[in-house]
């Protein structure tokens, strides 16, 4: 993002045009969000929110799994403490995630933002890709099948 886009939006809280600095990279994000000059309001990076939700899910999965590890070290029986220690660093560690995509989720979106470039181009390309692939499987399937059988 420009230094011209960062001028033109807004911040949420106090309306105010041309306020919004960016925050410096912290071990979580490269780009977090920005805070308000003028009332030190703080939100989150413009267009965020698809990797905050995978953030979610994925600390909330990581928390089921290390349930399930647990549950599973019960059933098998034995010396629990190493796989009882590893499920719970899991747990801690879905916790983090999930608790810092929460906390980034209760920031505003800056006003006035500007749009997101489309990556129409990149997904049809990936699409592309993974038909390729799959047609290559299926020839090399079907050419197996006629050499050897």
């Amino acid at each position: 993002m420009s230094d011209l886009d960062d001028r033109r939006m807004r911040c949420p809280y106090c309306k105010e045009r041309g306020t919004l600095q960016p925050l410096e990279a912290n071990l979580m994000m490269r780009r977090p969000g920005y805070v308000c000059e003028k009332c030190e309001g703080q939100t989150r990076a413009p267009g965020s929110r698809a990797t905050l939700v995978v953030g979610s899910v994925l600390g909330a999965g990581a928390i089921v799994l290390a349930l399930f590890m647990v549950y599973a070290s019960i059933q098998v029986g034995g010396d629990l403490d190493g796989r009882v220690y590893g499920a719970s660093m899991f747990a801690c560690l879905g916790f983090t995630v999930l608790v810092w995509s929460l906390v980034q989720f209760s920031y505003p979106e800056p006003l006035d933002q500007p749009a997101r470039p489309s990556r129409l181009w990149l997904y049809l390309l990936v699409a592309l890709g993974v038909l390729a692939v799959l047609g290559a499987a299926i020839f090399g399937f079907f050419y197996y099948l006629h050499e050897m059988m």
